[in-house]
C-alpha cells in the first residue's frame, strides 16, 4: 500500500454532500407531518412548524447542491484542460452524459 500518494479527492465536500443528502431524507420523511400536498398525511399536522422546517432545510440544502455542482464542474473543467489542448463545453457535456444518462437507461433494462 502506497501511503505517499496524494489524492485530489475533497473529503470535506464529500461530508457536506452527505449531510445535505441526510437532510433531504429527514425533510422528505417529515413531510407527512406538515400541511403540504404529500401522498401520505398524518392526522397531527403543524403548518407553522412545517413551513419553518421546510424553509430552513430546503433553503440550505438546494443551494448547497447547486454550488457543489458548479464547483465539481469547474474541477472537471480544470482537470481536462491539462489533458486536452482545447476544452469545449461539448466535452463536459459528453462526460456528464456518460456519467448520468447511460447508467439511467441501463437501469430501465429488464
Amino acid at each position: 500500500m502506497n501511503t505517499a500518494s496524494h489524492s485530489n479527492r475533497r473529503h470535506d465536500l464529500d461530508a457536506l454532500r452527505a449531510v445535505a443528502m441526510l437532510l433531504g431524507i429527514l425533510l422528505h420523511g417529515s413531510l407527512s407531518f406538515f400541511d403540504v400536498p404529500w401522498p401520505v398525511q398524518d392526522t397531527e399536522r403543524n403548518a407553522a412548524l412545517g413551513l419553518i422546517f421546510f424553509n430552513i432545510i430546503h433553503g440550505f440544502r438546494m443551494p448547497v447542491f447547486f454550488v457543489m455542482s458548479g464547483f465539481f464542474t469547474a474541477m472537471l473543467w480544470k482537470g481536462q484542460k491539462s489533458k486536452l489542448a482545447e476544452l469545449t463545453s461539448s466535452s463536459v457535456s459528453l462526460n456528464t452524459l456518460l456519467q448520468t444518462d447511460f447508467p439511467q437507461k441501463q437501469s430501465l433494462l429488464p
